[in-house]
């Protein structure tokens, strides 16, 4: 199972690298749990911070698409194909889950239509990235079952790479004005879909096949990719055209219009 769940290059990797000998369930669990809290970090960076300048809040959230997009396209897709799912299958399921992002970005805007922009853009990203770790979780107990060693090289590589998915969380809800505690409860949102899901793969792990966890890696990789170009893209743009408004305005009008909330990016809505 490990070695078509989540992240299967890194898995292939990994098993390549090390010796046969199970690790005792308990081990497994502990070594998931660690690399989903791994995310956590990149929380604690976002907030190391109260305000960031605007270029480095949309440089942020451009980053975080950019990752999002190479995650979904470079990653989950060939990963889905692995699986052993048809391309024209994994195709239409990429385009399932474009569908659902744009459904869950307009449902967003009316039941949180009392948000700004960038707290409903955080909102998403976070249960986005919480959906896609629940098959990512299930990496490192998979490995667990064949071999201890893989499944701590693996926690590593899964740990650093929920460091910039942490990032692509808290940016938004700082970059909007959002409180720490509120960016780290996003944070965690993400976090506890990993946790999800190693123990979904602990206690399940005979009826997940590949193909199930294809199928999921397939919608969520087109959910990852939209919400990037429809949300993170526009958010960072907004952000800096809205900095840029405030500098012409300081230098026509002088200081008193420094206190101009979108100086730190809380555009309208």
């Amino acid at each position: 199972m490990g070695a078509h769940t989540g992240s299967g290059a890194d898995a292939f990797w990994v098993l390549n690298l090390a010796s046969h000998s199970p690790a005792p369930l308990w081990v497994a669990v502990s070594l998931g749990v660690l690399a989903a809290l791994a995310t956590m970090i990149g929380w604690a960076l976002a907030a190391a911070r109260r305000t960031w300048p605007a270029s480095v809040q949309a440089s942020g959230l451009v980053l975080a698409a950019v990752a999002m997009i190479g995650l979904s396209l470079l990653e989950m897709v060939p990963d889905a194909r692995e699986s052993g799912l048809p391309n024209p299958q994994v195709a239409w399921l990429f385009v399932l889950g474009c569908g659902i992002a744009v459904g869950t970005v307009l449902v967003a805007r009316i039941i949180f239509s009392s948000h700004t922009r960038l707290a409903r853009t955080a909102l998403v990203v976070a249960l986005v990235i919480g959906l896609h770790n629940i098959p990512e979780g299930s990496i490192v107990v998979g490995v667990a079952m064949l071999s201890l060693d893989a499944a701590v090289l693996s926690m590593v590589v899964i740990a650093l790479q929920n460091i910039p998915e942490g990032l692509a969380v808290a940016t938004p809800v700082i970059a909007s004005g959002g409180s720490r505690t509120r960016a780290f409860v996003y944070t965690a949102i993400a976090t506890g879909g990993e946790i999800l899901g190693v123990l979904l793969a602990a206690r399940y792990a005979a009826v997940m096949s590949p193909e199930r966890v294809g199928t999921l890696l397939a919608v969520v990789a087109g959910v990852m990719f939209t919400i990037s170009i429809v949300e993170l893209v526009p958010a960072a743009w907004r952000i800096l055209r809205g900095s840029r408004r405030v500098a012409r305005l300081e230098n026509r009008d002088g200081p008193r219009v420094a206190g101009d909330p979108l100086v730190s990016g809380r555009g309208g809505r």
